[in-house]
């Protein structure tokens, strides 16, 4: 896409829009429409500004979302990852068998931090004097 090429007076006449659209939310939305309807170069220019903005904003949302998604997940699979660890440490504290790394990759991490819960008791139970 190439860039619009503007005159000073329209540059200007295009800030003071935008402007007044970001700041009084009652302006009048045909008298601006009737207004760009007198200078069409204008309208262009107004048009593809608008569009571009809105293709940079939704660029950076996404961008943002994806960032955010992809932290959220690797956070997850941190935790889910030390619960799998501190399962398996303690079968092997017990002496029982060992749950497969696969098999527990398949729980959620609630589940894992019950099944946690659940062999920390025994583990306690049988192996902890009070």
């Amino acid at each position: 896409m190439s860039e619009p090429e503007w005159e000073v007076e329209e540059a200007l006449i295009l800030l003071s829009y935008l402007y007044a659209m970001s700041v009084d939310v009652t302006i009048d939305e045909k008298q601006i429409a009737h207004s760009l309807e007198q200078k069409p170069n204008l309208k262009e220019n107004i048009m593809s500004l608008a569009q571009q903005l809105i293709a940079r904003g939704e660029a950076r949302g996404e961008a943002r979302g994806e960032a955010r998604g992809e932290a959220r997940g690797i956070a997850l699979g941190e935790a889910r990852g030390v619960w799998i660890g501190k399962i398996q440490l303690l079968e092997q504290m017990m002496a029982g068998a060992v749950t497969t790394t696969a098999e527990l990759e398949a729980l959620d991490l609630q589940k894992l931090e019950e099944h946690f819960a659940v062999l920390e008791q025994t583990y306690s139970a049988k192996f902890k004097q009070l």
